[in-house]
């Protein structure tokens, strides 16, 4: 009995680690999909602005609700560093309210933008 016990507690350490990896890779992965998310807008705005279908005021708007992402994004990319070398609860605490800041961020962005978008299109 004893000698099933050391491989399953291997085996049950093994998981644990591959789980506290994938939350950090998953993690990573949101962030990067986000970040890619965050220039294409940013690309797509500046095109309208360029063909004239977005006003100073508006193109100020959307810089000004990107530089809040921006911030956002890079405390959450700090967060997720901090959790990834303390593995704590506290640190994956902090990094999760901060992914919930950055996903509120880049929602109120593509909100924005999104009656300009659909005005281009009509």
């Amino acid at each position: 009995m004893r000698a099933l016990k050391v491989p399953l507690i291997l085996l049950l350490a093994l998981i644990l680690l591959s789980c506290a990896s994938s939350f950090t890779k998953n993690a990573f992965d949101s962030l990067s999909i986000s970040k890619e998310t965050y220039s294409s807008t940013l690309s797509i705005s500046g095109d309208l602005y360029k063909q004239g279908l977005m006003s100073e005021e508006q193109k100020n708007e959307a810089i000004k609700l990107g530089n809040a992402y921006k911030l956002v994004h890079n405390e959450a990319v700090s967060a997720l560093l901090n959790y990834k070398m303390l593995k704590d609860q506290n640190s994956k605490d902090l990094y999760l309210q901060s992914a919930a800041d950055v996903s509120a961020r880049l929602a109120n962005l593509l909100n924005y933008l999104r009656p300009i978008v659909i005005k281009k299109e009509d």
